[in-house]
């Protein structure tokens, strides 16, 4: 019997990469150590003398530490510097109103990684869900990161009796191995190919009642996964079947539409943030023709302000997808929504504060009733 993979240490916060440097702290785990002594805007500098980058770096500085070690960190508080002690803390589990969440694991090409099953109450069999993640790489753990975009999803889903999925991906949240930065897509798709299969294993999950939802790059892992027929559902947002680079230059031409910036200089200087196999791997396949062999209800899904996926680029997709044979294929808009599935009043408060948007009851409510073999209403 394998050991069961341990929980990682936990500072008790949530940072974001900063242009000036260093991981800038956005959100604070109440009751933490870090709760204390630190404050939203705060920049992480250093850690025990080593210099922290970004968050990746955070991330991996601690990884070999154990909760209760004395950690000193070098904060920029604005104009001052500060130096910062404090101890880890064991990384509480995350919770959900009235269901089960389950922490197990999955093992892929020699490494462990974490899976997190929530689950409704009841023996079931239950519809379910695999999420796949975008192309950021963060945890979906919501221990670690309460203000998660998929969280209020989660909760609508498993109130309707959906179970969910979610797999942490290499060197993220408890999961071994990493950086998920150097990860290529065509790993990436394996590591949720075996996600799906022990989702589908689980005694309490209706193998015939399988289902996808991929957010952005996620949606593009959709169709790679979807199997002959195995799973019957899929939800996407923010994706579409473009190849990579029309994705990247369709951007890019939005952004010069704003800024007046140059769009051949735009192109050059698009970073995802991931080594260059990723979007290697991903721009050889032929996406539109994987989504043409997809036998799967699938339900597009665009937000109004999305800046990431054109609009027309998401209705192509449709289109293809309604072309197909028998299968069902839906298209929602949702006003005010962004690429990062948050509501905002205008496209400038989108851009001035991604990630921090609204959460949308509606949009929940239409993919919890999609998952259960439903046509959305919204």
């Amino acid at each position: 019997m394998p050991l069961p993979l341990p929980r990682r240490p936990a500072i008790g916060l949530r940072c974001v990469a900063s242009p000036a440097g260093g991981a800038l702290v956005r959100e604070l785990r109440a009751g933490s150590a870090a709760a204390a002594l630190l404050r939203p805007g705060d920049r992480l500098l250093a850690l025990d003398e080593r210099p922290i980058s970004d968050p990746s770096q955070l991330a991996a500085l601690l990884r070999p530490r154990r909760g209760g070690e004395l950690l000193r960190l070098r904060v920029a508080r604005g104009e001052a510097l500060l130096a910062v002690d404090l101890h880890l803390d064991d990384l509480p589990h995350e919770t959900c109103p009235d269901a089960h969440v389950l922490y197990d694991s999955i093992e892929v090409a020699g490494v462990r990684l974490r899976t997190i099953t929530v689950r409704p109450p009841g023996p079931g069999p239950h519809p379910a869900w695999l999420l796949l993640p975008g192309l950021a790489c963060s945890s979906q753990d919501f221990a670690v990161a309460p203000g998660h975009p998929l969280r209020p999803l989660v909760e609508a889903l498993v109130g309707a009796g959906v179970v969910t999925m979610r797999v942490e991906r290499p060197g993220l949240g408890d999961s071994e191995g990493g950086p998920c930065e150097a990860l290529g897509f065509l790993a990436e798709r394996d590591i949720f190919a075996a996600g799906l299969a022990a989702l589908r294993a689980r005694a309490f999950v209706d193998p015939e009642a399988l289902g996808l939802f991929g957010h952005s790059v996620g949606g593009m892992l959709a169709p790679l996964l979807a199997g002959a027929g195995e799973v019957r559902r899929i939800a996407v947002y923010g994706s579409c079947a473009r190849p990579w680079p029309q994705v990247v230059r369709r951007s890019a031409e939005r952004q010069a539409a704003r800024t007046g910036q140059d769009i051949a200089a735009l192109v050059a200087g698009a970073r995802t943030g991931r080594d260059p196999r990723f979007t290697d791997e991903l721009s050889a396949i032929d996406l539109a023709a994987a989504w043409s062999r997809v036998t799967a209800d699938v339900l597009v899904v665009r937000g109004a302000l999305d800046q990431a996926v054109a609009d027309v680029d998401a209705r192509a997709l449709v289109e293809l997808l309604a072309a197909r044979p028998r299968a069902w294929t839906g298209f929602i808009e949702v006003p005010g929504a962004d690429h990062d599935l948050g509501v905002h009043p205008d496209l400038a408060a989108s851009l001035r504060a991604p990630g921090s948007g609204a959460a949308c009851p509606a949009l929940y409510a239409a993919l919890a009733r999609f998952a259960r073999g439903l046509r959305p209403e919204v």
